[in-house]
């Protein structure tokens, strides 16, 4: 691999792992909104 092919690499790997963190984030409030929905159900208990 030439260094252009290398640091083309490297800056799509970056982005795929901003990609990742950016989805784990969102995945994230999405467990915390079902524990409180289901807290609400379980007579307000928190998880």
């Amino acid at each position: 691999m030439t260094e252009e092919q290398l640091r083309a690499a490297v800056e799509r790997i970056g982005e795929a792992a901003t990609d990742v963190h950016n989805t784990l984030t969102v995945l994230d409030r999405q467990i915390m909104r079902l524990e409180i929905a289901l807290s609400m159900q379980d007579d307000g208990e928190q998880p």
